[in-house]
């Protein structure tokens, strides 16, 4: 710029630089059928994104490991975790600055599809005396989630509700076949 008369006028103009210090967040979002104590009953479907809060420099990829972050893989959109049992997904996310989320998004995805195997075993299916008394023994095993501690498996001679232990007096309901 020139002013008139008293030669050559400089202009710094301070763009300035912007400062991003903060990482970028991740978030999750699970489409599967829920059950009890947390277990999945389904496969499920994993949404994620991240944004970088307080006037950051954006989001510049997401990734994401299903071995406890072991190895990580890019996010591309939304992928299936399909595993019994226990899954260990982490996440995380960087801007454009660079920033990394560390530890990042880490969630236990815990899958059970497949229901307990209830076994009776007593009495044992033979014919009895009608002056016997026999006790009603039952278990139930479930080797991906354990057995639920409110379970209580539904027990019925013919149409009586019993509960484990209980005994069942055969004189007090007649002769035959019973279920």
């Amino acid at each position: 710029l020139t002013e008139p008369g008293a030669g050559t006028l400089e202009v710094i103009q301070d763009l300035g630089a912007m400062v991003d210090p903060m990482p970028p967040t991740t978030f999750l979002e699970l489409d599967a059928a829920p059950g009890d104590e947390g277990w999945i009953l389904s496969t499920a479907l994993v949404r994620l994104w991240a944004e970088d809060f307080y006037g950051g420099t954006g989001v510049a990829a997401i990734e994401y490991s299903l071995d406890d972050g072991h190895s990580f893989m890019p996010y591309s959109g939304i992928f299936e975790v399909a595993n019994e049992g226990v899954t260990q997904l982490v996440a995380r996310a960087w801007d454009a600055t660079g920033n990394v989320e560390t530890p990042g998004l880490l969630r236990a995805i815990a899958i059970d599809t497949v229901p307990p195997v209830v076994t009776i075993k007593g009495p044992a299916q033979r014919q009895h005396l009608i002056s016997e008394a026999v006790q009603v023994v039952i278990s139930a095993e479930d080797l991906t989630s354990g057995i639920a501690t409110s379970c209580i498996p539904d027990v019925r001679f013919d149409s009586l509700p019993l509960s484990n232990g209980d005994f069942i007096e055969l004189w007090m309901h007649g002769l035959g076949e019973h279920v």
